[in-house]
């Protein structure tokens, strides 16, 4: 470690910062040559709210209570960039083919469960619209007066409708 480009820059931030200044304020309890004081002298006064006296000891300070934030060589963090968030319309269109192709495959939606089984005859999609009776027997045989569909059962052997 190159001292006296430390202290420069130490200087620089702070007329009363030097090397010898931190080895005094921090004695044996840290190894200078592992801090990053030029980095620590940076943070620790930008984020000072009053008028500091005597800058070695206030940073000194923040550099016993955590030591490890200053370490020489730290790898910084750098965070990921985020993928860009589709916007509300992209979503929209892509929920919309979404439902075009769960009806095309045949898995249209009839309905809430909680509605009476009559009123779940026809797709409920927008775009849709096709007549439950056609697709499935048991829902037309209810229509002409049979046993309506068996609803799902729900946990707790709970039954929709029921």
């Amino acid at each position: 470690m190159d001292l006296s480009s430390v202290d420069a820059e130490l200087r620089d931030i702070h007329p009363t910062l030097s090397v010898q200044a931190f080895v005094d304020e921090l004695g044996d309890r840290v190894d200078v040559e592992t801090v990053d004081l030029v980095l620590a002298s940076r943070e620790v006064l930008a984020r000072a709210k009053n008028r500091i006296g005597y800058a070695p000891s206030y940073v000194a300070v923040s550099i016993l209570k955590t030591p490890g934030r200053w370490a020489r060589n730290r790898q910084e963090f750098t965070p990921k960039r985020a993928a860009a968030t589709p916007s509300a319309d992209d979503l929209l269109k892509q929920r919309k083919q979404q439902e075009r192709d769960a009806c095309a495959a045949g898995e249209h939606d009839w309905g809430s469960l909680s509605w009476p089984e009559k009123d779940r005859g026809h797709c409920v999609r927008d775009f849709c619209g096709v007549g439950r009776a056609s697709l499935d027997p048991e829902f037309a045989s209810f229509l002409d007066g049979g046993e309506p569909p068996a609803r799902p059962v729900l946990e707790g052997g709970l039954r929709w409708g029921a």
